[in-house]
């Protein structure tokens, strides 16, 4: 399996927040890194291929190719020179590095998942579908979106517009990269972008329009907490420690 966590968005460098990378806010004394470098160790196995894409500038200062290095061994480091134009730019990055025909798994960064299942990275296994998002009830507007019927069959996919009281965690499950890279290349040469910047959930959308089955799985019972770039407010709303 590949597995993907993209740092790099405009809102996620140093130069957006003034200050640290977002990925190193602190949540009850935990930065939100190392609670995303849990989860990936739930989630791999000992052959999976883990990717994290950074500034370039942060991954030097802060040494965060060592703090990857140490944590998780045999994770590779991929860096940027500036800020990408989406999370969908920053995963492509990740193009030379992927393996075509195992499956991808893209964990958004800017939020401490909960309610996840270790088993996560096998959900395709047993159904039909060619991609897989993990949802929760919200109409923040900051967020991605899914429509879909009563058995989790996924519709439509919107992103920063609210389609429905239905909202992704930002991870998506892709059956191989190299369906997902066919997908993600349809959707920026058809300029599906949100302000000049390109994220991942119009992928299913173009997976949807050629026949594909794309299911979502609800973790409405501990939602995501979600960070901001903003020092001031660094998650969406206060929660209780996780």
């Amino acid at each position: 399996m590949n597995l993907v966590i993209p740092m790099a968005s405009p809102r996620e460098s140093s130069r957006a927040t003034g200050g640290l990378p977002l990925y190193l806010h602190s949540f009850h004394g935990t930065t939100l890194l190392e609670y995303t470098i849990a989860l990936v160790r739930r989630l791999i196995s000992a052959e999976d291929r883990v990717i994290f894409v950074m500034d370039e500038a942060d991954a030097d200062e802060f040494r965060m190719r060592r703090v990857v290095d140490v944590s998780l061994p045999g994770a590779s480091v991929v860096t940027t020179k500036a800020p990408t134009q989406g999370a969908l730019c920053t995963v492509l990055l990740t193009v030379d590095h992927l393996l075509p025909e195992e499956p991808l798994l893209i964990v958004g960064a800017n939020a401490l998942h909960r309610g996840l299942p270790a088993t996560l990275a096998s959900a395709l296994a047993d159904n039909e579908a060619e991609a897989m998002t993990w949802v929760f009830r919200s109409v923040n507007p900051r967020l991605s979106f899914v429509r879909m019927t009563d058995d989790g069959r996924v519709l439509e996919a919107s992103e920063k517009h609210p389609i429905s009281d239905v909202a992704t965690t930002g991870i998506f499950l892709f059956r191989s990269a190299r369906r997902f890279l066919d997908a993600a290349f349809v959707v920026i040469k058809k300029e599906w972008h949100t302000k000049g910047h390109y994220f991942v959930a119009p992928v299913l959308n173009e997976l949807i329009f050629r026949g594909d089955v794309v299911r979502a799985t609800s973790v409405s019972s501990r939602p995501p907490i979600f960070f901001s770039g903003d020092e001031r407010a660094p998650s969406f709303r206060q929660e209780p420690r996780p």
